[in-house]
């Protein structure tokens, strides 16, 4: 991500996303009522004369937009902004549709910007927690491969060992021979192998053999299990904070599995809009929990604003991955607290 002009007078920011990850995070950082202005597509009919149109035609115009909805699309590398024409595109207060891809600039006009949106845009101007890895979740007879991203979790294949009519030997092989063809048919990027027992141990040597240079800085993980449970166990876990360092997922996973075990006990935190209010208008506040799907509901300014002013940490956590999903379960917001309060 690039900012190519910013001006706090008038509260416009102009930014340059270069990847998925910049789309991801600019779904996050654009927010209902926000005007957002760019280059867009709108289709016209070209006529061949006065009475008979002829087919519709593509035609890029500079357009502004008040913002009602966005949606991410993974699969189509795109960002779609949804809104109210302000200019640019007649009729005014017409509905447009933006689609925004890499490489595609775009200019943000809000009326305030709060902090945690001004870190995560610097994050993403500086690349961080934007870290992909690849996790390889093995167990006995079963494993799975999924790309760690900063937006989620995607599972790329489920593989199963199969018999055959070889040694013991041949087959356990012919099972780690798939899953490191599995690996290597990916981008190269840093590799953890997590899982139960010491099978991870002996596929990892199997893959420095088949694929050394691939294989020669992947970080072995002790789990309780496998399968995506697994992976997220082994990245919400203290002590594999170094080697799952500057993913945004671990973080997520680790601050919700501390909800969770103060929940157990307990202890120091609250969860529900208005308990974290009163948390907050206590000063009791460690770090603010909210999820993405919240935030995007809108009406959690008032809220966040006093996050900032008692110097609250607030941490975003993304409800397409699990730690999300179970923040929803409590109402999407919880706080995690200095002390302990009635």
């Amino acid at each position: 991500m690039r900012i190519l002009y910013q001006n706090p007078r008038t509260g416009e920011m102009k930014l340059l996303p270069s990847s998925l990850e910049d789309l991801w995070h600019l779904y996050n950082i654009i927010e209902k009522g926000d005007v957002v202005s760019g280059y867009t597509f709108r289709r016209e009919e070209a006529r061949q004369d006065s009475i008979r149109a002829d087919k519709e035609e593509r035609v890029r115009v500079f357009a502004a937009i008040e913002v009602e909805k966005t949606e991410f699309s993974e699969y189509q590398n795109a960002l779609r902004i949804t809104g109210r024409i302000k200019e640019g595109i007649s009729p005014i207060g017409s509905y447009h549709t933006m689609n925004v891809g890499a490489g595609n600039e775009i200019t943000i006009k809000k009326e305030r910007w709060p902090e945690h949106i001004l870190q995560r845009i610097r994050d993403a101007v500086e690349g961080k927690k934007d870290a992909k890895l690849i996790a390889v979740a093995i167990e006995y007879g079963e494993a799975t491969v999924a790309l760690i991203k900063s937006y989620g979790v995607q599972e790329i294949a489920s593989i199963r060992a199969t018999a055959s009519k070889g040694s013991e030997d041949e087959m356990e092989n012919s099972f780690y021979d798939e899953i490191v063809r599995v690996v290597a048919s990916l981008p190269p990027m840093p590799i953890i192998v997590v899982g139960p027992g010491f099978i991870k141990e002996d596929f990892l040597r199997r893959a420095r053999e088949l694929q050394p240079a691939l294989f020669a800085r992947a970080q072995l993980i002790q789990t309780g299990q496998g399968g995506m449970q697994g992976i997220r166990e082994a990245m919400s876990r203290a002590e594999n904070t170094s080697l799952v360092e500057g993913v945004r997922l671990a973080e997520e996973a680790r601050l919700m599995e501390e909800l969770k075990r103060e929940l157990a006990t307990g202890g120091k935190c609250t969860y529900g809009r208005e308990q974290v209010r009163e948390a907050l208008s206590l000063g009791a506040v460690r770090t603010v929990l909210i999820t993405d799907r919240l935030l995007r509901g809108g009406g959690m300014d008032e809220l966040l604003s006093m996050a900032e002013e008692k110097r609250a940490e607030i941490a975003i956590l993304t409800s397409a991955w699990d730690p999300g999903k179970e923040l929803d379960a409590l109402g999407g917001i919880a706080a995690l607290l200095r002390y302990r309060i009635q």
